[in-house]
């Protein structure tokens, strides 16, 4: 890497560090005084959108193999062949489920 693509990467990781500290203390801070006024986080400023959106796409990144694995689990009980495997695929999609909630509920 040349000495001004290096400077340049380096420059930018810093200006997009130092961004993103300032998207969360802005958010975090807009955050404790709504819920602390409303009970509720309403602020529709631009940091508080970003923040919203990357709190988004980290919940997708762990709901997305959780439903992968219970349409496995609900096709492997459409073929299960008898009442006791039926029975441990229902306590494992009902785990799943649970597991899915409580992310949902983050």
């Amino acid at each position: 890497m040349s000495g001004f693509v290096g400077l340049h990467h380096s420059i930018y990781g810093a200006t997009m560090a130092s961004e993103m500290s300032q998207i969360k203390a802005t958010a975090d801070a807009h955050l404790r005084s709504d819920v602390a006024r409303e009970q509720e986080w309403t602020c529709t400023c631009e940091a508080c959108r970003e923040m919203r959106s990357l709190i988004g796409m980290e919940k997708v990144f762990q709901v997305r193999p959780l439903v992968r694995d219970i349409r496995e689990v609900e096709e492997q009980m459409g073929n299960a062949k008898n009442r006791v495997e039926l029975q441990g695929l229902m306590n494992q999609y009902m785990a799943l489920h649970d597991q899915l909630a409580d992310i949902m509920a983050k």
